[in-house]
């Protein structure tokens, strides 16, 4: 958890940083769901640097767009993550002195694997308490008029 804190923590500064540069070189697309071509909002969009290592990221608006200052020349992974969805990856790309660079990517719905959920109901009143009550035939619901 702490290892994530510091990253998270020195991507966000790095971001920062970057905005108050001189930096052209600039990566923006859009991320769709490859089912249905709908936008994936809320996405984690993450620059990593050849040795995988996170170096800026940004998350997808609604309409899915996103957009990230690189922190300079060189060559770079993209990863998008998102729950609910497989993670995708573009393969190495280099980034240029200036520039900016269109990457749009698709992901595939990864469905939830979900435990059964067993629910038991028993009734534990013997006598309805002294407030009127409405019975039916699955459960009795019970409306305070005291």
């Amino acid at each position: 958890m702490r290892l994530w804190t510091a990253t998270a923590a020195a991507l966000i500064a790095a971001t920062v940083c970057s905005h108050g540069e001189a930096s052209a070189q600039e990566i923006h697309g859009q991320i769709v769901d490859t089912q249905n071509g709908g936008p994936v909002g809320l996405a984690a969009v993450i620059l990593l640097d050849t040795d995988r290592k996170p170096v800026a990221g940004s998350s997808t608006d609604v309409d899915g767009r996103y957009r990230i200052t690189t922190p300079g020349a060189g060559q770079f992974y993209l990863v998008v993550e998102r729950l609910g969805y497989f993670e995708n990856e573009t393969p190495l790309f280099e980034v240029g002195p200036e520039g900016q660079y269109g990457i749009d990517l698709e992901m595939r719905p990864e469905p939830f694997r979900l435990d059964p959920l067993d629910v038991t109901v028993s009734n534990s009143a013997s006598t309805p308490p002294p407030c009127e009550g409405i019975e039916t035939s699955k459960a009795s619901v019970w409306r305070k008029r005291c």
